[in-house]
């Protein structure tokens, strides 16, 4: 529903401060890939609704487009008993979903690409990750998303760790 795109957005742990949700993909693969490309250089999480017939066909169009290295959250069933989710390289993603059958609805978010400036205050940002991920993990994800040295990031994250008590 309408509130899928928010709740996939929560839960993926991608950068949140800025995003932009542009509906379905297209069904033809040349404006499909058009789109992406149009798309592939905001500085912001990209979140479309994506049908379960074509989510592998898409996720191959965004490794093409947008490099096999960007980051992508497939969030099934997000809200709903069977929630799932799987993220990972765009790359891995079409070759792990060429094969399988998706059922249900899927909200497909993308990362802002590499070196997209991030406005997002690293100690909210951490607080976030720290939330469903370990320090470390917490960290290492912080430090892709800002650009910043995960060395800085880990630091942050155990002192806000510690001051959680965890």
């Amino acid at each position: 529903g309408a509130s899928a795109p928010i709740a996939a957005l929560s839960a993926a742990g991608m950068p949140c401060e800025a995003f932009l949700f542009a509906g379905f993909l297209p069904h033809k693969q040349v404006a499909r890939r058009r789109r992406l490309r149009e798309f592939g250089s905001v500085s912001a999480t990209l979140a479309f609704f994506e049908s379960p017939n074509r989510l592998g066909r898409s996720l191959l169009d965004i490794a093409e487009e947008l490099g096999a290295d960007r980051q992508v959250a497939i969030c099934r069933e997000i809200t709903k008993l069977h929630e799932e989710m799987a993220r990972g390289p765009a790359g891995e993603l079409a070759r792990d979903y060429a094969m399988r059958e998706a059922r249900g609805e899927i909200v497909l978010l993308i990362a802002p690409a590499a070196g997209a400036e991030t406005s997002a205050d690293p100690q909210e940002l951490i607080a976030e990750l720290l939330a469903t991920h370990s320090v470390s993990e917490a960290a290492s994800e912080a430090a892709r998303m800002t650009g910043r040295p995960k060395r800085e990031m880990y630091r942050i994250a155990l002192e806000l760790s510690a001051k959680a008590g965890r």
